[in-house]
């Protein structure tokens, strides 16, 4: 099961350095996120479930009213400091929704891969958006050798992983929750969409849109 204790200040300091090659990746990454949610919705709420340190919050300020989920204490603090007008709660998604407004946007960047039971995620995630609500997710995920000697030359160091799906599945599983998928890729994440659809690299994208239960 996981604890609040995996996800201390050293866990975050390992895996979002603060300079380095690491660094402009995960910045890429953030910015290719919130430039497909704004295709999608360009205002509104946006909650981030796995907010962490609050890096993606910060890049979505001035356009969204923003929300935060955090299950590390240590991450919470953090994001406090980087994003002080973004309503920010203690929670574990998997045991339900803190929040019962509906959001137009929500992102879960790096987190289902964490959940000993990601349809329990997905289901509160689900339960927090009306139709209409746009959905992107971020996670490693395994599909054939290469993705899986990829992921074992670095994902595998992360000792909280515990979900590991195909990007198939992925998409099985949200749909699954009450999402229509949109579009999905995995890396390198290029402006040529067709360019990213190759199961090579590990890491997989996908934007969904909620529909009516």
């Amino acid at each position: 099961r996981r604890t609040s204790m995996r996800y201390d200040r050293d866990y975050y300091e390992q895996q979002r350095p603060a300079a380095g090659m690491a660094k402009r990746v995960d910045d890429a990454r953030d910015r290719f996120s919130v430039r497909h949610h704004r295709k999608e919705v360009s205002s509104g709420s946006v909650l981030d479930v796995g907010c962490g340190r609050g890096d993606l919050l910060r890049l979505m300020a001035g356009d969204f009213r923003l929300h935060g989920i955090e299950l590390s204490p240590d991450g919470l603090e953090q994001a406090a400091q980087l994003v002080p007008d973004a309503r920010l709660v203690a929670a574990d998604i998997e045991q339900g929704s803190p929040f019962a407004r509906p959001f137009d946007a929500i992102t879960a960047i790096n987190v289902l891969e964490h959940l000993g039971e990601p349809a329990a995620g997905l289901a509160s995630i689900a339960s927090m958006q009306e139709p209409g609500g746009v959905l992107v997710v971020h996670l490693p995920v395994i599909g054939n050798r290469t993705q899986a000697r990829l992921y074992e030359g670095g994902y595998a160091s992360d000792p909280t992983h515990v979900w590991r799906p195909s990007g198939p599945e992925v998409r099985e599983s949200i749909e699954a929750a009450g999402y229509r998928h949109l579009r999905s890729a995995y890396a390198p994440f290029l402006p040529v969409w067709a360019m990213t659809r190759l199961a090579i690299h590990p890491a997989w994208f996908g934007v969904f849109r909620r529909i009516a239960p």
